[in-house]
């Protein structure tokens, strides 16, 4: 009789059931599914970003590493001490890089005591590291939140016409679909185009001010929800 051997293999204990992936039922991952989780805040420009551990459980890594990089790799990361740190990350790019992610942030971690080292990650695009964004990682942990990639070129409100006029670009892989534009509690739809473009109109005079926008996906199936922000300018 022969000892047969096997590798050992960390599981996902993120991985949604319409991912595709293969799904152990009544198996457990071998491993605490904790995870330390931040609060991050990315500077207008996004040349700096401080990272605030907001999990209260850093007793229970060995250690704890963040980073910010683009899609070329270029960025900055630290491992985590106290407190709250701030990281230079000058060296990310601004500019959009087309289809995927501009630029994401990674968790990095180790439980005590145990051999995997775990991390997950945080898309991000260009627009929000050059106006600033807030991020809280633990959103991205266990989130039903979908992935399909949009990019809203323009976002412009016509005070003649008191409409607000959203472009979006880019969702080549959403050919087809029925996006909805809300505006200050108003909606308008449009099927994206075979080039990946989509123009929604949302008629409704808004107030001087600054107005959220948000693009989503109507369609049934895995794609429903994936969403894109933006803002119009009254």
């Amino acid at each position: 009789m022969s000892i047969q051997f096997f590798k050992k293999a960390a599981v996902n204990p993120f991985v949604k059931a319409n991912s595709g992936g293969i799904v152990l039922r009544g198996a457990k991952v071998g491993y605490s599914t904790e995870a330390p989780t931040f609060n991050v805040v990315i500077a207008a420009a996004g040349n700096s970003a401080t990272f605030t551990l907001n999990s209260a459980n850093q007793a229970q890594f060995e250690f704890i590493r963040y980073n910010i990089t683009d899609s070329a790799g270029n960025g900055n990361g630290a491992v985590y001490v106290t407190g709250t740190e701030t990281l230079n990350i000058t060296t990310v790019s601004k500019a959009y890089n087309g289809p995927g992610p501009d630029a994401s942030i990674e968790i990095v971690y180790k439980l005590v005591g145990q051999e995997q080292v775990l991390s997950y990650s945080i898309n991000l695009d260009s627009a929000s590291l050059v106006a600033g964004i807030t991020v809280n990682t633990l959103n991205a942990l266990d989130s039903d939140n979908r992935g399909a990639y949009l990019v809203i070129d323009s976002a412009v409100y016509q005070s003649g016409a008191t409409q607000s006029v959203i472009d979006v670009v880019d969702a080549i892989g959403l050919v087809g679909f029925t996006l909805e534009a809300k505006v200050n509690g108003v909606t308008d739809t449009a099927v994206v185009a075979a080039d990946g473009t989509a123009t929604l109109t949302v008629v409704g005079a808004l107030s001087a001010g600054t107005y959220a926008v948000v693009v989503r996906v109507t369609n049934a199936g895995s794609e429903y929800g994936s969403f894109q922000t933006s803002v119009v300018v009254a």
